[in-house]
């Protein structure tokens, strides 16, 4: 592999995405690692017993002799398959739930990296116009109210949402707000499962009766859909903040924090060596000493 010679710039992202993205995309693979695990389980008990013979009337300690399961919850086979049923539900109602979760955890990084790497937002001026970098370094600039800002991101509907994000980074791609009507639904069925065990909330704080209302269906399918449009849309995000508001901010931000308790008492030059091994322990993209070295200077220009 060559030497890099790729220069440091301020607005021109070094990597492909954000690091916010790189942990969402992590948090997804060990998501999808886990649901695959599960549907794997799924096949094979149910080959198993196929291949063994068992019929649904068949006694549970007949089809699973020796399991320490609860056999007085199950009067046959076809007692735990509609058991086992219910439980890969609630298994996909989990999966919604955590698809929910990781993308507005995501979308609180981005957002609020965006607003200090660009901070000019906060004000109406033109993107790029004020540097969150000197801000980081100095401690001046305009009064963020970022936890304000990125909790009107990631929280309410998707329709008030998308309108906080447009106010504060101006109209947003179609390949944003496309996947509206998803992101909703995946909400919904969020909120419903957290907050009434995948039933209706108020059906189930209903008074004056005994039964307990049905829980929510969801398939496969329908985890499948709903997580292909959380995956495009912080992917439609992460391209656009990136391009438009954080730039190379990340490694500024990086660099920053190094700054008083690693690299203060060197020579530059020294400086832009150590940051290089830094962040190649740190995980991000590999750093060239001419990047490294542009970065430095930047920072001592600010």
């Amino acid at each position: 592999m060559g030497r890099s010679i790729r220069a440091f710039a301020r607005w021109e992202p070094h990597d492909k995405s954000t690091w916010a993205f790189q942990v969402y995309r992590k948090y997804n693979r060990e998501l999808y690692r886990i649901i695959e695990a599960h549907r794997a389980s799924v096949f094979y008990t149910y080959r198993q017993l196929k291949c063994a013979g068992a019929n649904w009337s068949d006694p549970i300690s007949q089809a699973f002799p020796g399991c320490p399961t609860g056999v007085d919850n199950f009067d046959s086979l076809q007692s735990w398959s509609d058991g086992f049923n219910d439980f890969d539900n609630w298994v996909n109602l989990s999966n919604v739930t955590t698809i929910a979760s990781n993308l507005e955890t995501y979308l609180a990084s981005v957002v609020s990296l965006a607003i200090m790497s660009d901070p000019s937002v906060l004000i109406g001026a033109p993107a790029k116009s004020i540097d969150g970098a000197y801000v980081l370094k100095h401690g001046s600039g305009p009064r963020t109210n970022l936890e304000e800002h990125v909790t009107a991101c990631t929280r309410g509907d998707w329709s008030a949402r998308l309108s906080a994000m447009e106010r504060l980074f101006g109209a947003l791609p179609k390949k944003i707000k496309s996947h509206h009507s998803e992101l909703e639904t995946a909400r919904n069925v969020r909120n419903r499962f957290g907050h009434a065990f995948g039933r209706d909330i108020e059906a189930s704080r209903a008074h004056g009766q005994i039964e307990i209302a049905p829980m929510e269906k969801v398939s496969r399918q329908t985890v499948a859909r709903l997580g292909a449009a959380a995956w495009r849309f912080a992917q439609a995000t992460d391209e656009f903040l990136l391009h438009h508001h954080i730039g190379d901010f990340e490694a500024v931000s990086y660099y920053a924090k190094l700054y008083p308790a690693k690299l203060a008492s060197v020579a530059r030059g020294q400086r832009a060596v150590d940051f290089k091994k830094e962040i190649g322990k740190f995980g991000a993209g590999l750093r060239g000493k001419a990047y490294c070295r542009g970065l430095v200077d930047y920072w001592e220009s600010l």
